[in-house]
């Protein structure tokens, strides 16, 4: 995370998270091809990892989750009683 391009990956991360709850902005962030791409329903995890890297020259990897539930975002107090819930449940 040292390098210029890590710290281009990273301020593009920042500018996505700004608009975490807004597709559409994030969208526009990343370019007219990405909106293009899911509105058509022909957008991919590579095609995405393709435009962060023309975006940021940085090479990038997605990882995927096998449980969506490791993005619970936990900023208010009924978010970690959810986290607390799903925990609980194993």
């Amino acid at each position: 995370m040292a390098t210029p391009r890590s710290g281009a990956v990273v301020a593009l991360w920042q500018r996505l998270q700004k608009y975490r709850k807004q597709p559409l902005r994030m969208a526009m962030i990343l370019g007219l091809s990405t909106i293009l791409r899911v509105l058509t329903r022909t957008f991919s995890s590579d095609l995405l990892e393709q435009r962060i890297q023309a975006l940021t020259g940085a090479r990038v990897r997605l990882v995927p989750l096998s449980d969506g539930r490791a993005a619970v975002d936990v900023d208010k107090p009924a978010d970690a009683a959810l986290v607390e819930q799903l925990l609980f449940q194993e």
